[in-house]
């Protein structure tokens, strides 16, 4: 039936796009909106739509994606599900700041805030809040970044999301490595290694080398 068929072109649509196979999972993804929407399945369409907005993602169109997104959250905000609506005001979120608009970043972080909070998603939330910290510290208040920064690692603490809370410690580390206090960057640098390495996260474990490295050799130590 179109149901199944559609179902499974946006199922195929996922793995093509794990695989980073772009044109395959554009191709499947638009199927399945073309299947939901002759269904008129607006959850569906809303599902479709947000993956098409991750191939443009993956492909660097970061304009297009937010375009996809805003698609799919008005169809999400009119018929929910709510974390599938927090989840994609994040996403444009994240392709605002990836796009350089940082002052619209902003406005959808917050808003993405807001509605994690209200989710009661501690993880989440942290998440937007490193966006936060980002786009702060990118504008050079790095004030707000620390705090914000400050404030996701301990949303992440005891729910389990080490990576993420490795990856909040790592923030900090390079907010104080750049204002010149290296004793409290390698401090961060270690913790973020020592969480990395608990959890198996061999990415961040080299983010957080790097971060020493680029510690040492501005102290002028290049053994």
């Amino acid at each position: 039936n179109q149901l199944g068929e559609a179902n499974a072109q946006l199922g195929i649509g996922q793995v093509a796009l794990g695989l980073k196979d772009t044109e395959l999972a554009f191709e499947a993804t638009s199927r399945a909106r073309t299947l939901y929407q002759l269904l008129g399945d607006r959850a569906g369409e809303a599902r479709a739509l947000s993956g098409l907005g991750d191939v443009q993602r993956d492909l660097g169109n970061y304009v297009r994606a937010g375009e996809r997104y805003e698609e799919a959250l008005e169809i999400f905000r009119a018929d929910g599900p709510p974390d599938a609506a927090a989840a994609t005001t994040k996403a444009m979120a994240d392709m605002a700041r990836l796009s350089g608009r940082y002052r619209d970043a902003g406005t959808l972080y917050l808003q993405a805030q807001q509605q994690y909070r209200e989710l009661g998603d501690r993880a989440a939330e942290g998440e937007v809040l490193i966006g936060l910290a980002e786009i702060s510290a990118l504008a050079g208040r790095t004030d707000d970044a620390r705090v914000w920064y400050g404030d996701a690692r301990a949303l992440f603490a005891g729910t389990g999301a080490t990576t993420s809370e490795a990856r909040a410690i790592r923030g900090l580390g390079d907010l104080e490595r750049q204002q010149g206090d290296p004793a409290v960057a390698r401090e961060a640098y270690e913790k973020a290694l020592a969480l990395s390495r608990d959890a198996g996260d061999d990415v961040g474990a080299a983010h957080a080398w790097l971060g020493l490295a680029e510690l040492a050799t501005q102290q002028g130590n290049y053994e």
